[in-house]
């Protein structure tokens, strides 16, 4: 079996279908020359060694067979299912090689063609990977190139830019005026850094989860009210006959009443009963007129510096 890293080159080529000899060709020389493989496509096949071959030369013709089996598996995998079987009667890979040459290798004007509208019409989806298919279009280019029908690097760019998804028409754009010296040997770079950027921003952004209205958060939910609704007002939620004998109405002095029930209060509806509430504040006053004036409007007390601007006064003893 092939190695990972040939697992990997041959999970990226295509399948020999017929009409892709030469990029199929130029893509399984590669493979197999990444483990020193190739020389089975190149050199003459040794003759099976006799009884009295050496022992280096049996291990060399055994080291051949094991590199055989592998490039033999290697060929036959990527080739379609329907032209498979006209190949694996090959027992050697150097003859299969040979044999898919003189059949596929052949350059027709309809091979060409295909070639030509498969690199114009090219289209690039929003959700397919953008340098992956962008070097799928170079090689079609240098595939044409290679059977004489070479198409100008200007012609290319603009091509490869024009088959952007939608989304990515504003950096088409960019590029074409940026200035720079864009060529095609270092767009798919480009490409690939915009590409890696905008991964970024939309992992950034999958980061930030939304709650859906379905299940609202604590901070959505409507809070209850602490206070009840009665008949005109609003008043605090209260047992006022919890311990009623221990109570001492705030008006009168009466045990036993509240002051919202109290009794003497509904007989002399004439009573005041404000409490006088005493609000105490200081103030560093650094500068100011002598003749000026504290005044808080909310308050029930109006504080002067001065006691000379009044007209009259009167004391009052504390206690």
């Amino acid at each position: 079996m092939a190695s990972k890293a040939v697992a990997v080159e041959l999970s990226r080529t295509e399948k020999l279908n017929g009409t892709n000899y030469p990029i199929w060709k130029r893509r399984i020389r590669q493979i197999l020359a990444q483990d020193c493989l190739d020389y089975i496509l190149d050199d003459d096949i040794p003759p099976v060694p006799s009884e009295n071959a050496t022992l280096a030369e049996t291990r060399k013709h055994n080291k051949y067979e094991k590199d055989n089996k592998i490039a033999r598996s290697t060929i036959l995998t990527f080739i379609e299912l329907d032209i498979e079987m006209l190949f694996e009667e090959y027992k050697y890979a150097k003859n299969m090689f040979d044999a898919v040459t003189e059949t596929c290798g052949k350059v027709t004007e309809s091979y060409i063609q295909l070639l030509i509208e498969k690199f114009y019409g090219f289209a690039i989806k929003e959700d397919d990977p953008i340098v992956e298919n962008v070097n799928k279009m170079i090689v079609i280019a240098k595939e044409l190139a290679a059977v004489g029908n070479s198409i100008p690097d200007k012609v290319q760019l603009s091509t490869i830019l024009h088959s952007l998804p939608k989304s990515w028409e504003q950096v088409a754009i960019s590029l074409n005026l940026s200035g720079q010296n864009i060529t095609m040997q270092n767009l798919p770079m480009l490409l690939a850094v915009e590409a890696k950027r905008r991964n970024k921003k939309n992992n950034s952004q999958a980061l930030v989860t939304k709650p859906t209205p379905s299940e609202p958060t604590k901070s959505s939910e409507k809070p209850k009210p602490k206070f009840q609704k009665g008949k005109g007002k609003w008043f605090k939620k209260t047992n006022f006959n919890k311990g009623k004998k221990n109570v001492i109405c705030f008006n009168f002095g009466a045990p036993g009443n509240t002051k919202y029930n109290c009794s003497k209060k509904k007989q002399n509806p004439g009573t005041n009963t404000k409490d006088i509430i005493c609000v105490v504040s200081e103030s560093f006053i650094v500068d100011s007129d002598s003749s000026s004036w504290w005044i808080d409007s909310g308050s029930s007390q109006h504080v002067a510096r001065s006691k000379e601007a009044f007209l009259d006064l009167k004391e009052m003893q504390p206690g």
